[in-house]
């Protein structure tokens, strides 16, 4: 009898341990996939709305290095005719970094966040032929002498902060706004004492 409930309990117990092993075995594991958004760092965007309405090529970079800071550059090349272009930049390059306020967001670096950014720009506009009136009185004499236009450029340096909202999809799919305004701190006397940094960009996060 004794040998007979020594049998059963080992039996038991094996039976046990070989349960455990296979659950052990067939458990799935949780990968993370390098499709996974969650690993993605880096991202690429073009404002639409600056290429439809100017027309400018405006790309900017992003790396996402935690949940709520992230760091880039935005770079701008106008490609449409000068005197179609209302604020006269023809190019900028303005590095920034972001701090995001997200509670409950599923991937990092996205949602509302708060920018600071430094601009370099260059504008290149053409001045307006006019014609300049002199008077002789020694000879009693008028002239007129026309001045043609020209094509002049200046360079400024500003400072300045913006404010937006990023939304990102399971597959990359990335869209953004943002709206904000720097203070000229270097430059000719020519540029803007205030520049505008807006953008409507759509772009992919890989």
């Amino acid at each position: 009898m004794k040998k007979i409930i020594f049998l059963l309990t080992m039996a038991t117990s094996a039976i046990t341990f070989a349960q455990e092993n296979s659950q052990e075995v067939t458990q799935p594991r949780t990968v993370q996939s390098s499709n996974d958004i969650s690993s993605r760092k880096h991202e690429l965007r073009i404002d639409a709305l600056k290429l439809i309405l100017m027309p400018s090529l405006e790309g900017t970079y992003e790396y996402i290095y935690s949940q709520d800071f992230t760091f880039g550059a935005n770079m701008s090349l106008y490609v449409g005719d000068t005197q179609d272009d209302i604020l006269g930049e023809k190019f900028s390059l303005t590095p920034f970094v972001r701090f995001y306020f997200q509670e409950k967001q599923k991937y990092d670096g996205q949602g509302f966040f708060v920018e600071a950014f430094a601009k370099y720009s260059r504008e290149k506009y053409e001045t307006e032929s006019y014609t300049e009136y002199k008077y002789d009185f020694e000879n009693n004499e008028s002239t007129y002498n026309t001045v043609p236009s020209k094509t002049d450029k200046y360079d400024a340096g500003s400072l300045g902060m913006a404010v937006g909202q990023k939304w990102v999809n399971k597959s990359g799919v990335c869209f953004e706004v943002l709206a904000g305004v720097g203070r000229k701190i270097v430059g000719s006397s020519e540029a803007l004492d205030f520049t505008p940094r807006v953008g409507v960009n759509l772009g992919y996060r890989f």
